[in-house]
């Protein structure tokens, strides 16, 4: 890993408006494939309860999820255009469309469970990150399950990254640019330690993982249980 402490300035940059646009951009080309644990999530969450995949892309967990006899999901996107391509591989999901946490919010749904796999990395900023996770929070039931899939700071990878501190805070490290043009984030482990203070962590996992650019990488799977 290369470490790099350059000073990544966000102030002025509109990152909602890039990332979705960048989303939007490469919908039908992008692979996901964090490797999703049915057989955890059955000891947590059972085919009756509501569920919530926050950041749900093109509908590839909801397809699983479909085949282990879970139905009661939405998915929810900011891109269209990946909305688009989950509806054309099954016209059956429940998806909603929104463009900030606050939409999110308006949409007033509850559920026993929420999915967040690799969308914390998409958000560069602890202010935003924190922001969502209280939301996701305030969505969830009582004793509801919170099932994270991202990225540590990566040390061995086939893939040098040059992570860069957030607009000088120092507390903010790990953000790194991709050439198609559009910001990610690794995390330390404290970091997440911090964000998911309001749950108990039940389960976690390191896992290997291929990115959707194709590199070799190890990601965390956590289950968190809301206090």
């Amino acid at each position: 890993m290369a470490f790099s402490l350059i000073s990544f300035n966000l102030k002025h940059f509109n990152q909602m408006n890039s990332q979705h646009k960048y989303w939007d951009k490469v919908a039908k080309q992008k692979t996901f494939t964090h490797p999703f644990d049915i057989e955890s999530f059955r000891k947590f969450v059972s085919p009756q309860q509501r569920i919530i995949d926050y950041g749900c892309g093109y509908g590839r967990i909801i397809d699983e999820l479909y085949k282990h006899d879970y139905s009661n999901i939405v998915g929810v996107d900011f891109s269209k255009e990946l909305l688009e391509r989950a509806k054309l591989s099954n016209s059956q999901m429940e998806l909603r469309h929104i463009k900030s946490t606050g939409d999110f919010r308006k949409l007033g749904i509850e559920a026993d469970a929420i999915i967040l796999f690799a969308v914390l990395t998409c958000i560069p900023s602890n202010g935003e990150q924190k922001e969502l996770i209280k939301t996701l929070n305030d969505s969830l039931k009582a004793g509801g399950i919170l099932y994270i899939s991202d990225y540590y700071l990566q040390t061995n990878t086939d893939e040098v990254k040059e992570y860069q501190y957030l607009n000088g805070d120092k507390s903010n490290y790990g953000v790194f640019y991709l050439q198609e043009g559009v910001h990610f984030r690794h995390h330390s482990q404290q970091w997440i330690k911090d964000l998911l203070q309001d749950f108990d962590i039940i389960q976690e996992k390191a896992v290997e993982v291929k990115t959707m650019n194709g590199h070799s990488g190890e990601a965390f799977q956590i289950f968190a249980k809301k206090r």
